[in-house]
């Protein structure tokens, strides 16, 4: 499965397995994704943050933006 994110803190923790002082409180959703990473089940791809698609489903965005979301989601 291919993931595209454009959180790169977010990327960075999952493929690095150190716990530091700032990531104690990451729960067990999250070993489970880098576990599953690391099996190579789940892959990561950066994409732009103005390309980012899901972008209309997690936060208001603007009349255009939010074309954008639906036209590369196949929603319209």
């Amino acid at each position: 499965m291919l993931i595209y994110g454009d959180n790169q803190g977010a990327q960075a923790l999952v493929r690095n397995p150190i716990i530091q002082q700032r990531s104690k409180h990451i729960d067990v959703l999250h070993h489970f994704v880098r576990e599953r990473t690391e099996r190579g089940e789940v892959k990561f791809a950066d994409v732009e943050t103005a390309r980012m698609l899901a972008d209309a489903l997690t936060k208001p965005v603007p009349q255009q933006k939010l074309v954008f979301c639906c036209e590369g989601m196949g929603v319209i």
